[in-house]
Parts: C-alpha cells; structure tokens; sequence
C-alpha cells in the first residue's frame, strides 16, 4: 500500500518511467496464493510501465504467465523462449517519456533456468543475454532516443554484460542473487565505456534515477544520472483502498492455511521428517527431501 501510493501520483508525470527489475511477483506467501494476481493488478494500476522476468515470474508457470502477461505492464524477456513455440515475451518495450523515445529491452540470467520448476515451465529456455541484446538493438536502429537494458542478474553478470554494449548507456539490474542489496542500498557503477548500471533496492525500498540529457548532432547523450533510495516505512502513508485490499487477501490466506487436514496420534519431536515422510507417501516416491 505504501509502494502504490508513493507511486500513482509520479507515474502519471509524462517524464516518469516506472519499471521493475524482476521477481515483482514473488516469492511472498501472500503473492503465491494467488498466483500473483493481486501483485499484478497492482503494479498495472500504479502505473508501471515494463518488467524484466526473473526466476519469481516463472514460480505458477507459462500457462499463469501468459495470463499476467495479456494485462498490465510489458513483461520483458529478449532472451527467453519456449522449445518448439514463439517467444512467450515481448523482447523490447518502446515508449515516449520527456520527450525521449525510449526503448526498454528485458534480458533475464541464464542461470535462472537452473532454479525453476521445469515442470510448470516445461520447454523454457534462456538463451546468451549478449546475443539476445544485440539482436534486439539491431532491431531497434533508429527506432530510440536511448535504449535501457533491464536485467535480472548479480551485479557481476550485469557489469559484464554492460562493458561489453556501450551503445547502451543505462542498465538497471535486480532481483537475482543479490544478498547485500536486500533490505537496503542502491548500487551505482559508471563503467569506463560511459554506461551507468544500477542494482535496485530490496523489499521496503523504492529506488529513483534522475537522468538528465541532450540532444547533439549524432543523438541523444546522457549528461548525468542520480540515484536515491526512497525508505517505504511509517513516514509514508499507505493507499487506504489497496491497503482494505491487501488485508483481504491476507484473511483469506490465513483462513486457508488454517484447515486442518489431519490430527497427529503422538507428539510430533521431528517436523521435517514428517513432511518429508508425507512426501514419499503422497508421491509413491523412495525419498523425500526439505529444505530449510
């Protein structure tokens, strides 16, 4: 609630563009219950503009993602298709901001297919972000003031990537494996090649870049861009009507959880056991595995 009334009233400014770099819809509870459902309607009514996917939007499976995809904000993914089928993402989002046309394009780590349900994605894959990027702005010439690459990757991957494309002078990079960005700090990089690459802030943070420009004989050139990091805690009111909202949601999270689905003949001393037991009993499987 906080998040969307800190951001209804900016995204309506014709020089604001609002864009996320990944994992919008999970891995909260609340956001699993529904699929996501709530998350995404929230993020549309707020007024964002693009999303890059990251391992989260994969957690309900392609059949949920095309449904989220067909309303809503662009979901963006260059490099992500299905065996046998089209590109289930939009590789590339154009848009006019201040001005500018901008052209965001959406490219997600490949290491992100190593931690997906493969059953819910079957066929997904993720190819080389490097070369999924240059298709796409081959694509673009002439089509963009200036181009952003939102990616979700560490900030390693995402600093490589960057050295390598200096035609694209703004990567905002989040979400994947980013265990000092939790909870606090933005991350600005200027590499040598004049990109600038930020990490976006964890859960109960709104990062904001200020980007001032210039038209010149040969384009458009970035002068300076300005990062801050917006606390969303008490200082903030919170959008009353998404706050009813999103308490609903969470009654009936609560009363769902709360069913009981089986009494206990003897003091339970091993819990994990006992899942793991349920596991192997309820998949006719030989082993039966937890995580912490």
């Amino acid at each position: 609630p906080r998040l969307y009334q800190r951001l209804k009233g900016v995204a309506q400014d014709s020089a604001t563009l609002v864009v996320d770099g990944g994992d919008a819809l999970g891995s909260d509870p609340l956001s699993r219950w529904d699929g996501g459902k709530l998350a995404w309607e929230l993020m549309r009514e707020s007024g964002y503009a693009a999303v890059v996917a990251g391992n989260h939007e994969f957690d309900y499976g392609l059949d949920t993602l095309k449904v989220r995809v067909g309303s809503g904000p662009a979901l963006l993914g260059a490099n992500i298709g299905v065996a046998d089928q089209g590109p289930p993402l939009a590789p590339y989002l154009l848009v006019e901001r201040g001005g500018l046309r901008l052209a965001l394009i959406g490219l997600t780590a490949p290491g992100v297919q190593r931690i997906i349900n493969t059953r819910r994605n079957h066929g997904l894959q993720i190819a080389d972000p490097k070369a999924a990027l240059r298709q796409a702005l081959d694509s673009l010439k002439g089509r963009a003031d200036l181009t952003i690459a939102l990616v979700h990757m560490d900030e390693e991957d995402a600093v490589q990537l960057a050295a390598q494309f200096p035609e694209v002078p703004l990567f905002i990079a989040g979400g994947f494996k980013q265990p000092a960005q939790k909870g606090g700090g933005t991350c600005q990089r200027r590499l040598a090649n004049g990109t600038s690459l930020f990490t976006t802030p964890g859960p109960g943070f709104l990062g904001r870049i200020e980007v001032s420009w210039a038209r010149q004989a040969d384009g458009v050139a970035l002068l300076a861009c300005r990062a801050e990091l917006i606390k969303l805690d008490s200082t903030v009111a919170e959008d009353p009507l998404v706050a009813v909202r999103v308490v609903s949601q969470a009654a009936q999270f609560a009363l769902a959880r709360s069913e009981v689905i089986g009494w206990a003949s003897e003091q339970i001393t091993d819990t994990p056991q006992l899942v793991a037991d349920l596991i192997r009993a309820h998949a006719g499987s030989e082993v039966g595995v937890v995580n912490l």
